[in-house]
């Protein structure tokens, strides 16, 4: 039995040595996803073979007990990383950040994460706004589910009708899930299929099963582990071949591989090579701490690519740290938790209820931090500015609209600001421009300015399918949507000045029903100007608007190799373009003005967009983390560069108003 539990330590070694690997370096274990596909199923194999035993044991499952290990095994590491990245973020993040941040560790600790990235639309594989640091808990989130549901299930079947009952629990539900997986599967964004626990729940069912028929201290045959061997070269070599954007993993191919690591963890439980070589002892150690590393290595990937760190040497860098960080949470918290002997009966299902609630509100309380305390909610801002009254702000809602003197009766100044994410984290630097907005000559008070932050992420102007970056993102309706709460908005308020600025969506290639239409076209520059004509002309019949020129983009900070590619060769050319379509429909129409954002934030553009030139952030770092989306620090340097020319605009609004 110890060889036995040693290989398995040593499986897992494997597994998220895959994962590690495909993280740091998918250009060279572009298939090492599948490392997760191995800790489903083993984890399938393990709780069902321990349930069993159990019952053969003592005639019963306890249910209260297992509660209890699960609970002591995984939530104290992952309240570790859920806390250090909502104080990380609350610290250094933009507000979309400190937003996401918020709302992704509570779902963590909620162990319903994967939901919430359906909920909301995000994708696995291609995150332009920069990815959550908590985007890889969605596993754990299944696990803990399926840990929660599979017990009770397994009892039920066992009191019914015994083991074989068991099994065709395990293969029904199974086969469902397999069913669900290919027929919710997206060939734009297959991120429903593959975070889904309905889609996902028959690869540990496929090791629930093979724990009935072959338990894991019972022998095994030699056929068979000769054929898990086999099976292990095979994953092994799928790890080169295979990549994120394989289809048939979700019309099947994901029940082979479940059936393929099956076979692997058979053969590990049984005497010969593939155990001999899983218990080798830096594997097995790494397969102790497995768990911790698993946690720690994505935040501490993106805390080093956000700072610029690339190479080999940082590659091992983020490796190394991971593995110390993980060891240490490991000794110093996990196992003294597992090993505690207070912890018995329901304790532990008690105490990891209170541990997880502090938790939540320390991540609430660290992710609220930047936000001023004046910050009111679009709809009060609306409501006080059209009726001329003061808007009571409790700081809710300060992702959207920011004030400075809230108690003000008169109408202030209203520069509106609309967009796609890149705007929408700007905002947060022209907030702080209102609230601390330094010295400057302006013959208003500076008190009378409110910013209302319409901007969107993932709007554009030119409707279609962006397509350039192989991440299609079709989203008509939310645009069509957005488009029109824009101008509703707009209409409503009467702002004194619209600023608008857009980026990487508006910078790619569309397929509309079917039919592509290349960026640099004559087709391209004619949607495209139709769409900016047809939008900013209707803001401007209701204020004077301000186009900000797209500045380059920064590919260096990007984890995805095909957006860093992009981003270096394609995207300051392609800034070019869009911005003299800006010009020649500013050129048309007196209410639109192009204030050549591009030349402020990166003045020492080379003319091949070799060298983008682009000024850091106030405090040194990036101003944009991930080339596109403003840092807090960021934010408010892009703001110190914008301040001469808005403040220019505003001012002649308010002279010009009646």
């Amino acid at each position: 039995m110890r060889n036995h539990v040693v290989a398995l330590d040593g499986l897992r070694g494997v597994a998220v040595a895959a994962v590690v690997a495909y993280h740091v370096r998918p250009d060279w274990v572009p298939g090492g996803f599948l490392g997760v596909d191995l800790f489903f199923v083993l984890s399938g194999y393990l709780i069902t073979s321990l349930l069993l035993e159990e019952h053969e044991r003592s005639g019963r499952i306890d249910l209260v007990g297992f509660a209890g290990r699960r609970v002591r095994r995984l939530v104290p590491a992952v309240l570790l990383v859920v806390l250090a990245v909502s104080v990380y973020i609350g610290a250094n993040g933009d507000l979309g950040e400190i937003e996401r941040a918020r709302r992704h560790g509570l779902a963590t600790i909620g162990y319903v994460a994967n939901w919430l990235f359906i909920a909301d639309g995000d994708s696995y594989f291609a995150d332009v706004a920069g990815p959550s640091m908590l985007r890889h808990v969605w596993s754990l989130a299944i696990e803990e589910q399926f840990y929660l549901l599979w017990p009770l299930m397994a009892w039920g079947a066992l009191r019914l009708a015994g083991r074989r009952a068991v099994v065709g629990v395990a293969l029904a539900v199974g086969a469902v899930s397999v069913v669900l997986m290919a027929v919710l599967h997206d060939a734009v964004d297959p991120s429903r299929a593959y975070f889904g626990t309905d889609t996902r729940i028959f690869e540990p069912l496929v090791g629930a099963a093979l724990a009935v028929a072959l338990p894991l201290r019972s022998t095994k045959p030699q056929w068979l582990v000769r054929f898990g061997a086999a099976a292990g070269a095979l994953w092994l070599l799928m790890l080169l071949l295979v990549d994120d954007q394989w289809t048939g993993f979700y019309l099947g191919g994901a029940l082979a591989i479940a059936v393929v690591v099956g076979a692997v963890v058979i053969a590990a439980t049984a005497d010969g090579p593939v155990a001999k070589l899983l218990a080798w002892r830096p594997l097995v150690g790494l397969g102790v701490i497995s768990y911790g590393v698993y946690l720690w290595h994505w935040p501490i990937l993106l805390v080093a690519r956000r700072d610029s760190w690339t190479g080999s040497v940082a590659d091992g860098g983020i490796v190394v740290s991971s593995v110390a960080v993980a060891y240490a949470s490991h000794r110093l918290v996990e196992r003294p938790v597992r090993r505690s002997p207070r912890l018995v009966g329901w304790r532990p299902v008690g105490a990891a209820a209170a541990a997880m609630l502090l938790v939540a509100g320390l991540v609430v309380v660290s992710t609220r931090g930047t936000i001023p305390a004046e910050a009111v909610t679009v709809d009060e801002a609306i409501r006080a500015i059209v009726d001329n009254e003061p808007a009571a702000g409790d700081g809710e809602g300060a992702d959207e609209v920011a004030t400075t003197d809230p108690a003000a009766p008169r109408r202030p100044i209203v520069v509106a600001l609309v967009g796609d994410s890149s705007a929408w984290t700007l905002g947060g630097g022209l907030v702080s421009w209102g609230l601390d907005h330094g010295p400057y000559e302006s013959p208003f008070d500076p008190d009378e300015i409110v910013l209302l932050n319409l901007a969107r992420k993932g709007y554009r102007l030119a409707p279609g399918a962006t397509i350039d970056l192989d991440v299609p993102r079709p989203r008509p309706d939310v645009d069509l949507e957005d488009e029109a709460w824009w101008r509703d908005t707009i209409a409503t308020v009467e702002p004194d000045l619209v600023v608008a600025l857009f980026g990487l969506s508006d910078l790619q290639s569309r397929e509309i029903n079917g039919d592509v239409i290349e960026f640099g076209s004559p087709e391209f520059e004619e949607l495209m100007s139709s769409a900016v004509t047809d939008l900013f002309g209707d803001l401007a019949e209701t204020a004077p608007v301000i186009v900000l020129t797209t500045p380059p983009l920064i590919g260096e900070h990007m984890p995805q190799p095909v957006m860093a590619e992009f981003f270096r060769n394609e995207s300051a050319q392609r800034a070019t373009t869009l911005n003299a379509i800006f010009a020649s429909t500013a050129a048309a129409d007196d209410g639109i003005a192009v204030v050549d954002f591009a030349a402020l934030l990166c003045p020492d553009r080379s003319s091949d967009g070799s060298d983008h030139g682009c000024l850091l952030g106030l405090d040194g770092s990036p101003a944009r983390h991930d080339g596109v989306h403003f840092t807090a620090n960021g934010g408010r340097l892009a703001a110190s560069l914008l301040r001469a020319a808005l403040l220019d605009h505003a001012d002649a609004a308010k002279h010009d108003a009646p």
